[in-house]
């Protein structure tokens, strides 16, 4: 079952949320295996890394936002080097699942907290 809410769309059935979409649009972006898929949860958010393309991109994303931790550590050093390690760890984790799962998908679940976990499925 779906319900709208302030431009978001609910389902009641697993509990996950998004902006409101048209159709065709969710079935491109199911389809499209390359790039990470995201989900939201009420307790946080899952992506999911269907091949070698999808958790490459992720690394890559979690490399960015090191740098720009790094940058933002000019500014507030203890929450610049702070962000940077997390990010710089989640990166390497990735890597880790990746070269020793070369054959499987990976999922990440990621809580309001910041704790992260990423597994196999």
């Amino acid at each position: 079952m779906l319900t709208k809410s302030n431009g978001y769309t609910i389902k009641t059935n697993d509990k996950t949320y998004g902006a409101s979409t048209s159709a065709a649009f969710g079935v491109v972006l199911a389809k499209s295996s390359s790039n990470p898929t995201i989900k939201r949860f009420w307790w946080g958010i899952r992506v999911y890394m269907r091949n070698k393309t999808a958790v490459n991109k992720e690394i890559a994303e979690f490399k960015n936002g090191q740098a720009i931790a790094e940058f933002g550590s000019l500014v507030s050093p203890p929450v610049g080097v702070t962000l940077s390690v997390y990010f710089s760890n989640i990166a390497d984790h990735l890597i880790n699942m990746r070269d020793a799962h070369p054959h499987s998908k990976l999922y990440m679940d990621i809580n309001r907290f910041g704790v992260y976990k990423i597994k196999t499925y």
